[in-house]
This record gives C-alpha cells, sequence and structure tokens, in this order.
C-alpha cells in the first residue's frame, strides 16, 4: 500500500516537473522571441534615425541652395529693373515734361566726407534733377526712405542747389496703395503701364 502510494507521488512530482519544464521553455521561447523582436524594433529604430538625420541634413541643403538661386535671382532681378527703367526714362520724361536730358547718370555712386551713396538714375535738363530710386518691389516704408535719400542726395549734390529735385520711385509694377503714398510725399510713381513705361500719378501731382 505505500509503494502505491509512494508511485502516486512521483507521477504527480513528475508531472509537476514536465509542465514546469514545459513552462519554462515556453517562457525561454517567449522571452527569445521578444529579444528578436526587441533587436529588430532597434534596427528599425536605427535606421529609421539615420534617415532622418540624412533627410534633415538633405533639407538644409536644399535650404542654402534655394537661398543662394533666390539671392541670384533678386539680384538679377534688380539688374534687370534698372535695365529696364533706365533706357526708358528720357522718353518717359519727354513724354511727360517735354524736356530733353542734358545729361544722365545710371548707377551714379557719390562720396563726400563721411557721407556716401548712390543713386540709380540721376536725370538734368531745363532748371530739374530727376532722382529716381528703382526697385523690384515697393513697399510704403521704402518710400519713406527714399526720402531719406534725397535728403542725402542734396549735400551731396551741393552743384545742384537751386534747382528743382524731382524725386521718382520707379518698378516694374507698383501697387496702388504705394502710387498713393508716394503722391502724398510729392513723388512721382514710375512703372509698366501695358506695354510700356510711364509715369502713373503724373496727372494727381500736376493738378
Amino acid at each position: 500500500m505505500q509503494n502505491v502510494e509512494l508511485e502516486a507521488r512521483v507521477d504527480r512530482i513528475e508531472m509537476a516537473l514536465e509542465r514546469l519544464a514545459h513552462e519554462v521553455e515556453e517562457t525561454s521561447r517567449s522571452v527569445r522571441l521578444l529579444s528578436l523582436e526587441t533587436r529588430t524594433f532597434e534596427n528599425e529604430m536605427r535606421a529609421f534615425k539615420e534617415e532622418m538625420l540624412a533627410f534633415k541634413e538633405e533639407m538644409r541643403s536644399f535650404k542654402d541652395e534655394m537661398n543662394k538661386r533666390w539671392g541670384d535671382l533678386a539680384n538679377r532681378l534688380g539688374t534687370l529693373v534698372e535695365d529696364i527703367v533706365a533706357p526708358a526714362f528720357p522718353d518717359v520724361i519727354k513724354k511727360r515734361f517735354d524736356l530733353e536730358l542734358e545729361d544722365m547718370m545710371v548707377r551714379r555712386k557719390k562720396r563726400r566726407g563721411e557721407l556716401r551713396e548712390e543713386f540709380d538714375v540721376i536725370g538734368v535738363g531745363d532748371g530739374k534733377v530727376f532722382v529716381v530710386e528703382v526697385k523690384s518691389r515697393y513697399k510704403p516704408g521704402d518710400v519713406d526712405q527714399f526720402s531719406e535719400k534725397l535728403r542725402r542726395f542734396k549735400r551731396l549734390f551741393p552743384e545742384y542747389e537751386g534747382k528743382e529735385i524731382i524725386g521718382i520711385i520707379a518698378s516694374l509694377y507698383l501697387d496702388e496703395g504705394v502710387v498713393g503714398y508716394a503722391t502724398t510725399k510729392g513723388y512721382y510713381a514710375m512703372a509698366m503701364k501695358g506695354d510700356y513705361m510711364d509715369i502713373l500719378n503724373f496727372d494727381e501731382l500736376r493738378r
């Protein structure tokens, strides 16, 4: 009887050990699978980080290149505007003021002591001196800056004292608000009108 009970207890212990071994194996398998998934995830994250770094570097290079191109374009556009405005300027003055320019200077640089400035276009004729400031795009604040530039012009060119100084802002296109503001300041506004350059507020200032 004791032998039977002993064998039964041994059987139960063996079964318990088998279950334990099975559970250990399952746990080990789960751990190995988790470890594999973790390594896979870590590798994927590492690859993702590397891709993001490469992308950020690519975008940084792209931004630098775009900034350079915009700068080059802005420089070329500024030259283009002057190259269009300057050749048309004598005809506009002839049409609107009925006078021939005696002298015309483009991108005229002048220095007097510590004061220095560059003027896009200067035209002289019949007791009048036209000072033209050319920009690819005008804002009202630029008109205010032009006022300061005209004051420097009078100091830099004392030989024109006694002549009528006429300020003109010029561009390929001028917003109505800018034209209106220039009119209140007493400046002519020159831009494209259809397919030719003209002074847009001539009548308003001549009234």
